[in-house]
């Protein structure tokens, strides 16, 4: 509540943690958000808000999200990892949790062609006078091998090719550009974008990560993301 508070700008409120109550701070933070006319509260990394939390202070956490929610009359938004939905399994959210979506990595073995979309899109977005191509399966083929389906390591990349290519006043944005960029933050490893499109291995996620917690909330155990063997493109592209 108190980052809400400093969100909103509201002067002295770093001052109030450990000095006001939960009551007086919810207060204020209701007060704020009217006179701000805001619209949506976006709470990202979510999860961080209910890890180690037993099921009574889950509860409590749901509940003071449920009041604030409803007396300033503004929905919020819930962003974070896959146990953030822990959250609706608290009676108060359960039922008002009613939008949820999940954003899963890129597959090739299921679904190339909404990677191949997305890239796509990307390109549709970049600040170049003429359009960048990266539909070609030997672009393509070396993005997902370089983000393994992250949306995020793959953002990272396309930044810094943009970032080369602009650099060079380049017309627009080639496969040249994002295999140095690789190069810069991948240095040790084989550069996908300057091999020969057959010898291209990479692997894709097989299990997301999961947090599990005890009922007493006292034990917890956080599995971390596992991914399949790197394989041959080809052998991927044969599971579908």
């Amino acid at each position: 509540m108190v980052e809400l508070l400093k969100d909103l700008g509201q002067w002295g409120s770093e001052y109030r943690r450990n000095k006001s109550s939960a009551e007086s701070l919810t207060e204020a933070l209701i007060k704020c958000l009217v006179r701000c006319e805001t619209e949506l509260i976006i709470i990202d990394e979510f999860q961080e808000l209910i890890e180690n939390k037993t099921r009574e202070k889950r509860n409590q956490i749901a509940n003071r999200l449920k009041y604030i929610s409803e007396t300033a009359q503004i929905p919020i938004a819930l962003v974070g990892m896959p146990w953030a939905v822990k959250i609706a399994e608290e009676p108060q959210w359960a039922s008002r949790l009613l939008i949820r979506r999940s954003l899963p990595y890129f597959k090739l073995s299921e679904d190339p062609e909404n990677f191949v979309r997305f890239v796509m899109g990307l390109a549709k977005r970049m600040p170049f006078a003429k359009e960048p191509k990266l539909e070609s399966k030997h672009t393509i083929f070396a993005l997902f091998a370089s983000c393994q389906g992250s949306t995020r390591a793959l953002k990272h990349l396309l930044d810094e090719s943009v970032k080369q290519a602009l650099a060079v006043h380049a017309e627009t944005l080639l496969h040249e550009h994002i295999a140095v960029a690789f190069a810069i933050f991948h240095p040790e490893l084989p550069n996908p974008f300057l091999q020969p499109i057959g010898d291209i291995k990479t692997c894709e996620v097989q299990q997301y990560s999961r947090y599990e917690i005890s009922p007493s909330g006292k034990d917890e155990l956080l599995i971390p993301l596992q991914f399949t063997d790197k394989l041959p493109i080809s052998q991927l592209l044969k599971k579908r």
